[in-house]
């Protein structure tokens, strides 16, 4: 919906794949009732620039991809796993916080964001995807809230942070 820069989500439990699929004008979120969105739910939402999460389940595959609005991300607790892309391209992103309930950082998720400084995994992960952190030129932190050998035991994907920053 071209021009649509405010839709009340607040409500909202379940945010369809695609539905808000290039909003470019669509702005601050609230969805701090969804407990899921859908594969590319908001694809390519350029202005995009804050997301209040609420008990958040399921992060689609490319759910937020090219939101380039966005400087910082905190995922919440509820979050188990997410999907493949889901951050990818936000290349203004310069924070994220990845809540305590997380087991896996899939493929792709963080991939070409180029301003991204620092990572807090406040959890103990099972794995890293491939190309996860790909082109993360300033990637200095890596926060874990495990231990280095709980960190030694994670199973790592191809490349996943080729390309990235001294962290």
């Amino acid at each position: 919906v071209e021009g649509l820069k405010t839709f009340d989500l607040s409500k909202a439990t379940t945010i369809g794949d695609m539905a808000f699929f290039e909003c470019r004008a669509l702005e601050g979120l609230d969805i701090s009732s969804a407990t899921s969105i859908g594969n590319q739910a908001f694809y390519r939402c350029v202005s995009i620039d804050d997301i209040k999460f609420g008990p958040l389940s399921i992060l689609g595959d490319q759910a937020f991809m090219y939101c380039i609005a966005l400087e910082s991300i905190t995922v919440p607790d509820s979050v188990t796993a997410i999907q493949t892309g889901a951050f990818m391209a936000c290349y203004n992103l310069v924070e994220a916080t990845l809540g305590a309930g997380l087991e896996k950082i899939s493929n792709d998720v963080f991939f070409e964001c180029y301003s991204l400084e620092v990572v807090d995994i406040m959890s103990k992960l099972t794995g890293i995807g491939g190309w996860a952190f790909y082109d993360c030129d300033v990637l200095t932190t890596i926060n874990y809230a495990g231990t280095d050998a709980d960190w030694n035991k994670l199973t790592f994907g191809d490349y996943w942070d080729e390309n990235s920053g001294a962290y």
